[in-house]
């Protein structure tokens, strides 16, 4: 993290997001991967994503998107990444929220 490489930025975001995504899957009931292949999967999905990056910008249609809660007794949890190459930094922040959109836990 600390040499602000694209790579290890993507591949640490993308580790720490696969036990929820994992998780989410089995309570989906849909096909999931056995979580000691949780690295090279990871590995798998930066490299697609860094090649894909590579490919010239489509256009994009813009939306009105808007966060909405989940439904009850459920929990949505949001992450961003951020990359600070001047100071050298890299972050995470994470936030649960419940049906009523308020905020059960968070990490930074």
């Amino acid at each position: 993290m600390e040499t602000g490489s694209r790579y290890l930025v993507a591949l640490f975001s993308t580790i720490v997001w696969s036990p929820w995504q994992w998780q989410n899957q089995r309570w989906e009931n849909q096909v999931f991967w056995p979580l000691y292949k949780v690295g090279d999967r990871a590995k798998a999905l930066v490299m697609e994503f860094l090649d894909a990056s590579k490919q010239a910008p489509r256009s994009v249609l813009r939306s009105s998107v808007r966060w909405l809660p989940p439904s009850e007794n459920c929990r949505k949890a949001n992450f961003d990444a951020a990359m600070f190459k001047s100071l050298g930094y890299a972050g995470i922040r994470v936030v649960v929220r419940n049906h009523r959109g308020e905020v059960m836990a968070a990490l930074s």
